[in-house]
């Protein structure tokens, strides 16, 4: 291997690391690894940062805003107050989370959807794989609704030769 891949290799470890130690905030890891690649010449300065100007990044860190923001308000308490109770156990738990996954996501940005979800998910009272990974899968699923017709109204459409 060459001097710069050892370099990257030797970042990167220490990086995952410094992750697994829990130490320090995960922000100021990716930083820090950020700027040792840069220090060593691994990354340009000048492209340094292009990376948070993607529309990925934008919307994580307008989602975990969001996220935060509807959880000190209140909202996610008040909806979880609201829906919690039509849950009687495991089955309808997830019924009743994958049913607002999809509601939510067909109208709002699939990952805020999600943001939402997430303190009902872990609020409730069964292991979070059991009731978050369906409400993933509807979330993912149900955020391609059909586009609005010319006169702005969403129809869904079911073929009659299917029934």
């Amino acid at each position: 291997m060459t001097q710069e891949q050892w370099t990257i290799v030797a970042i990167l470890t220490a990086t995952m690391a410094m992750f697994l130690w829990g130490r320090w905030r995960h922000d100021m890891v990716a930083g820090g690894a950020l700027l040792a690649c840069v220090f060593t010449g691994l990354l340009p300065a000048a492209e340094a940062f292009t990376g948070f100007s993607h529309p990925a990044v934008i919307t994580v860190a307008c989602v975990l805003v969001l996220s935060q923001g509807l959880q000190i308000s209140g909202a996610v308490n008040f909806l979880t107050r609201r829906v919690t109770p039509l849950a009687k156990g495991p089955r309808s738990s997830i019924f009743v989370l994958t049913t607002l996954a999809a509601l939510l996501s067909g109208f709002i940005n699939n990952i805020g959807a999600l943001a939402l979800l997430m303190p009902m998910a872990r609020d409730a009272t069964l292991d979070m794989p059991v009731l978050i990974l369906p409400s993933l899968q509807v979330n993912m699923r149900a955020g391609h609704l059909p586009l609005a017709e010319d006169n702005n109204q969403i129809y869904f459409k079911v073929p009659v030769n299917a029934l």
